[in-house]
């Protein structure tokens, strides 16, 4: 009887269909938290140690001083960015360096970060991302994104910046932004949810969206013993056009990435330069151009602090390198597997805040 209960209680508080159930952000929580206790294998476990010495000693880098010359006489230049590159700047990555996910106060950022937890709790999920927002308006632009920023300036419209990165802070550095694509999106962009609307409010770096979501108290509202604002729907970002809510312009887990970024990056790979919002006849000139074996040759794909094993950066760098592309990375590890550094390439290893204006100096220095 007692479970007859228990099931028709369920089924009263279930939502009618299409709508979560109210249980469905505990039960994420609960299969996170169980997720994230188990052990994972070491590294060493799922690429046999010999495999790793093969790769390592069998490829013949270039010499790090040819790179400066090789950077100033490329004339095209693709630069693929990750979370190494502003890791000198504060920002926290998804993950730690166990490669566990992190938590906003007792959230996994994994579960926070999906459309599933925005429908079912638009409220704190707005205060997740109102609070990385902060933290990244807290944080300042290393000596690496004004390294790539000199490097735009001088290349012009022979370079484009891919960048994995949420954090703006390419685009504060001063980054021309035309040459970067976010495949990510931007924490500093916002979308109305109705898609039949298309309101899109990009780059608003505001210190505060709405009244709302200021923390007024200045504390930590990541840690799970301060006491959050209290807030409503109401007092979320609504849409000016529809007032339907606003969602932050990031592609979250489960999401497709941006159509119109994947595009421009596969077009300049495959040699169209310049701006897509040019008029129709350039545009048409350049892919003529293109055609005719002009302009198609990627001279250098640099990697800027990830992995670049996942798609569509593994793709990306395929790419690059059919179109006769040489590959420097720079990271803190190695990379691990056979097709991201060949014969001839570059890797440097350090903090990419130092190792990238360090070697891109006779490239960018000054006037």
């Amino acid at each position: 009887m007692a479970s007859e209960k228990s099931q028709e209680a369920t089924s009263s508080s279930m939502p009618a269909t299409g709508q979560l159930p109210h249980s469905f952000k505990n039960e994420l929580r609960a299969q996170f938290f169980a997720r994230d206790k188990r052990e994972k294998p070491a590294l060493d476990n799922l690429v046999p140690t010999s495999s790793n010495t093969n790769i390592s000693s069998t490829i013949r880098l270039a010499p790090p001083e040819a790179f400066p010359a090789y950077v100033a006489s490329s004339k095209r230049i693709i630069c693929l960015t990750g979370a190494g590159l502003s890791a000198s700047s504060g920002i926290q990555t998804f993950r730690d360096k166990n490669g566990k996910d992190r938590f906003w106060r007792d959230y996994q950022v994994s579960v926070l970060a999906t459309a599933a937890f925005f429908k079912e709790d638009p409220v704190l999920s707005w205060l997740y991302h109102a609070d990385r927002r902060r933290e990244a308006l807290n944080a300042e632009p290393n000596a690496g994104h004004e390294a790539l920023k000199q490097l735009v300036e001088r290349k012009g419209e022979g370079i484009l910046v891919v960048n994995q990165n949420i954090d703006g802070l390419l685009e504060r550095s001063g980054v021309r932004e035309e040459r970067i694509v976010r495949v990510h999106g931007s924490l500093f962009d916002m979308r109305c949810v109705d898609e039949g609307c298309g309101f899109v409010d990009r780059q608003n770096f505001a210190e505060s969206i709405v009244e709302g979501l200021k923390n007024e108290s200045g504390g930590n509202i990541g840690d799970v013993d301060t006491r959050l604002p209290d807030i409503a729907v109401a007092d979320l970002p609504h849409c000016p056009k529809c007032n339907s809510l606003l969602r932050p312009g990031i592609v979250w887990f489960g999401e497709d990435l941006s159509a119109s970024s994947l595009q421009k990056t596969n077009d300049f790979l495959e040699g169209e330069l310049g701006n897509s919002a040019g008029n129709a006849e350039d545009t048409q000139s350049k892919r003529e151009s293109a055609s005719a074996g002009k302009d198609e040759k990627i001279d250098l794909m640099i990697i800027v602090g990830t992995s670049a094993m996942v798609w569509p950066a593994a793709d990306f760098i395929h790419k690059a390198r059919k179109n006769g592309a040489k590959i420097a990375v720079f990271d803190q590890v190695r990379p691990v597997g056979s097709d991201v550094l060949r014969d001839g390439d570059w890797f440097f290893q350090g903090d990419a805040a130092v190792t990238l204006p360090e070697m891109l100096t006779e490239t960018v220095g000054e006037e």
